[in-house]
């Protein structure tokens, strides 16, 4: 009698103990979700996938990182209330660092591209949407405008597709592809978009304005936002002399400088260490791309622009 009097009072302690936890943390576990519609749900939603359809987001699953995250902090938080710091420290705790570097991305994927690519793509876009006839054949400046102005406009321009070529499509996709990854996998998914062979500062704003077909980028101001981290590289001994227009055009645009701005993140700037080596030799370049550092530098803290420099040492 006694023992089965000891055993329901520990039971009810413990009860209680962990609905009072539950209190604290305002935890609300849905008792109509069980680990079956969680398998369900995802089976089918890869299904779908695999069929290059687009289900419709999951009701049950984590939708980020960040929300799982917070999950796992609450239950090693719940642990350590109850005085069981030994097993919040165990595998729970791993699982957190696990979250944290990882997410549901496992790495970023950076993303280059020759900037000619994306030249001969804008021109055939700007000239099926009825935007600019002869894109390729005006100046650095006149480009810029039309890019800024294109970036600037809230109206989506009507494009068709039946007209475009392969390589324009197959630019097109990739930035889709972007797209649907942060939706699907993590806005963390991507790192850095890196346009090799950077001459002019429309080539920097080419990259934005096909982002912005794709969803990516929107300069409406209630709702300004940059899902892509655009990295010029400058290669040649030309293009490292090239540094302070290029920035120059860049940053003191209000477009790109307020979208900049609106990802919270500062301007990352990649040199090329082995093809201007190949172009003008080993004192040249190191000596140009000494001078280039500053001048990086210079401009940056003119307009107030956080720097972050890519040292590109490979090959």
């Amino acid at each position: 009698f006694f023992f089965m009097l000891f055993f329901y009072i520990l039971f009810f302690f413990f009860f209680f103990k962990q609905k009072t936890a539950y209190e604290i943390y305002q935890c609300d576990w849905s008792s109509d979700v069980c680990s079956s519609d969680l398998l369900q749900e995802n089976l089918t939603k890869i299904e779908s996938l695999l069929q290059d359809h687009h289900p419709e987001p999951s009701t049950i699953a984590y939708l980020s990182e960040q929300t799982y995250l917070d999950d796992l902090n609450l239950i090693r938080a719940s642990l350590c209330h109850h005085g069981d710091q030994v097993i919040a420290d165990g595998k729970i705790k791993d699982l957190i660092r696990l979250v944290e570097t990882f997410g549901f991305y496992l790495v970023h994927l950076d993303i280059r591209q020759e900037s000619t690519r994306h030249s001969d793509a804008v021109a055939e876009l700007l000239k099926v949407s009825s935007i600019h006839d002869h894109y390729l054949e005006v100046d650095d400046e006149e480009r810029v405008k039309v890019l800024t102005e294109a970036v600037q406009d809230s109206s989506k321009p009507v494009l068709a597709m039946e007209k475009l070529t392969e390589l324009t499509l197959e630019t097109l996709q990739v930035f889709q592809m972007m797209r649907d990854m942060r939706n699907e996998i993590s806005p963390n998914a991507f790192g850095h978009y890196v346009i090799s062979m950077t001459h002019h500062a429309c080539h920097i704003l080419e990259t934005l304005w096909l982002a912005k077909l794709a969803q990516l980028v929107d300069y409406n101001e209630s709702n300004r936002f940059c899902h892509i981290q655009i990295t010029p590289l400058f290669e040649t001994i030309e293009d490292l002399e090239h540094v302070e227009s290029v920035l120059e055009t860049l940053f003191s645009n209000p477009v790109y400088s307020a979208l900049l701005k609106s990802t919270g993140k500062p301007q990352e700037v990649m040199l090329g260490y082995s093809d201007s080596c190949k172009d003008g030799g080993i004192l040249a370049s190191s000596w140009n791309l000494y001078k280039a550092q500053k001048t990086i530098i210079t401009i940056a803290d003119k307009y107030d622009i956080a720097i972050r420099l890519f040292h590109g040492r490979g090959g």
